[in-house]
């Protein structure tokens, strides 16, 4: 096996690349220097066609980084500062995971939803705000996370740490990978109430699969109002400042740098490529310090093959320049975009049918 240190900004030999993976009865020392900003990251093994697996029987965890830009703020903290691990399992008669690589198209999609390694998860809170911090820890499935009695989400943080400022959504997308820090005021609800956490119903493309496909709407987590306490926070204006990138300062502003996901011969290939473990095309070529524009294209095939995709960058946090959607995937579209937070830095994007993507990044500090 291997360890992925996701999100964060690594060296080349730290970063747990499938060509480095560990032999059994090996052993391997990462040593790297954090460097990111404050945030909600993770780590996970990445060998060739075993990573699936692995995550699925419990390799992988939160990191959780901290800075003197945000203690500065005021924000919860301590036991109201709450992670939470959503993912899906299946289980046999007897209680034992079950695991395959599901469809060809989709991947592996459970039908039980568990929430820091338990089903039917309940949360007991107090009369405060609360920082939730949400990773979506499963093989493929996509949450769009949404207050059952309809309230806003309201958004602080995505996968490289807090936002400049607070985004109010009426759900927040989740995708397999992506971190999403929420705001959860519950100082005024009554002691007794309860505040269900679901996965409101959209529509992932693809032909379906499984008994709870993707895009299904369930319930997650149950969040129980059980005890008073006096809150004094309020919900700040501005977080942490980011200095957004120009394109025009790309040096490839007027010739992006394309990656389009496409099926054939029974697998997902990056411009016509499958994954070669020491092969090196003239476009992942780069250089140390620039930035550069790419752009993600989900728009090939028929559109009924086309699907929902998950997207990480290793070793960079970059910034979502623009989304558009053609004419096909307009309706698909339509039932995830208003739970989008693209103002934050991210290292990992969900792509719709019929989406493209354009997503600046610098390639900074590490070579390799």
């Amino acid at each position: 096996t291997s360890v992925h240190w996701h999100g964060l900004l690594v060296p080349e030999a730290a970063d747990g690349h499938p060509r480095d993976a560990v032999p059994s009865g090996a052993d391997y020392d990462y040593e790297f220097t954090v460097i990111n900003r404050a945030g909600t990251y993770w780590f996970h093994p990445h060998p060739d066609l075993r990573t699936g697996p692995q995550v699925y029987r419990g390799l992988a965890g939160l990191l959780i980084v901290s800075d003197t830009e945000e203690a500065a703020l005021p924000l919860p903290r301590g036991e109201f500062d709450v992670p939470f691990v959503i993912q899906d399992r299946r289980f046999d008669a007897g209680n034992q995971l079950l695991y395959d690589t599901g469809d060809m198209m989709s991947g592996f999609l459970g039908d039980r939803i568990l929430v820091n390694g338990r089903p039917d998860a309940t949360f007991s809170a107090a009369t405060r705000v609360y920082r939730f911090r949400f990773l979506n820890g499963s093989n493929s499935r996509t949450y769009k996370l949404g207050w059952g009695d309809g309230s806003p989400m309201i958004v602080i943080g995505s996968d490289g740490g807090l936002l400049p400022a607070p985004a109010e959504r009426p759900y927040a997308m989740l995708g397999p990978g992506e971190r999403v820090e929420v705001w959860a005021d519950l100082s005024h609800r009554s002691i007794g109430s309860e505040l269900i956490l679901k996965s409101l119903a959209f529509t992932a493309g693809g032909m379906g699969s499984g008994t709870l496909p993707d895009g299904a709407g369930f319930d997650i987590m149950r969040v129980t109002v059980d005890r008073p306490q006096t809150e004094t926070l309020t919900l700040p204006a501005t977080l942490t400042p980011i200095t957004r990138y120009r394109i025009e300062d790309a040096v490839n502003s007027t010739n992006p740098r394309t990656f389009a996901i496409s099926f054939a011969t029974g697998q997902w290939l990056l411009n016509g490529l499958t994954f070669e473990m020491n092969g090196i095309t003239p476009n992942e070529i780069v250089q140390l310090g620039d930035l550069e524009v790419w752009e993600f294209q989900n728009t090939s095939g028929m559109p009924m093959m086309q699907m929902l995709h998950p997207l990480h960058v290793h070793a960079v946090q970059f910034q979502i320049y623009e989304r558009t959607i053609n004419a096909s995937g307009a309706g698909n579209y339509a039932t995830v975009s208003g739970g989008l937070v693209d103002s934050g830095w991210k290292d990992t994007l969900i792509l719709m049918p019929g989406e493209r993507a354009k997503v600046l990044m610098r390639f900074w500090p590490h070579p390799g």
